[in-house]
């Protein structure tokens, strides 16, 4: 199925940004007994609140989708907040022919309840809940690549507040260049190759802990 020409899929993901600055990775540790002033300044301090404030993002590229703080996504705020007057308008807009695209979506249970299995099955061309795994984040290019990719250059630096996060995510995504979205999303089929074949199913990438 891989090797024949495929319609356009629109890859879709949430992600939550906070107003910190980013940590990218567990190995970006420097573990000492010394006193925070004493640290040698070549090692790069990020400082971290008790409960930053968070923005919930949703995410030819689709504008942003943006969820008030505290927002939980069930399936009727799923529906109703975001592929009803976000996915399905935009989808419509862009593309004539729908048979042209196939919606995707990950496993999460908004996403899969009968509710919005239905509603995606009389408006959209998806893949239904029995062919994208449970467990994919090697397989989505917003999970593997470009969250990664928009959190690091949007918060290199602490924001004040939501709407200066805001404000850094949108910039961020909206000058992501379509060579960069077409380089990542061309390793789709590798990937899927690879998890099939080496990992027999597995994870490919080393998953943070």
């Amino acid at each position: 199925m891989m090797k024949k020409r495929l319609p356009v899929i629109l890859f879709t993901d949430e992600k939550y940004f906070s107003v910190d600055q980013v940590c990218n990775s567990p190995s970006d540790r420097y573990i000492t007994k010394l006193r925070v002033q004493d640290v040698p300044d070549k090692v790069r301090t990020v400082n971290q609140t008790k409960h930053p404030s968070q923005l919930l993002m949703f995410g030819r590229k689709m504008p942003p989708v943006f969820l008030e703080k505290g927002f939980r996504m069930g399936a009727k705020g799923y529906l109703d907040r975001v592929l009803k007057p976000h996915i399905l308008p935009w989808i419509q807009q862009n593309f004539q022919d729908q048979s042209e695209l196939i919606f995707m979506q990950d496993g999460a249970p908004c996403h899969t309840s009968k509710l919005v299995q239905e509603w995606l099955s009389e408006n959209l061309n998806f893949w239904p809940k029995e062919v994208w795994p449970p467990s994919s984040p090697d397989l989505n290019p917003l999970d593997f690549s470009i969250w990664a990719y928009v959190q690091a250059k949007a918060c290199k630096v602490q924001h004040p507040n939501l709407d200066a996060l805001q404000l850094s995510v949108s910039k961020v995504w909206n000058d992501m260049t379509e060579v960069f979205i077409r380089s990542t999303c061309s390793t789709f089929r590798p990937r899927i190759e690879a998890v099939i074949k080496a990992a027999e199913g597995g994870y490919i990438d080393q998953q943070e802990s």
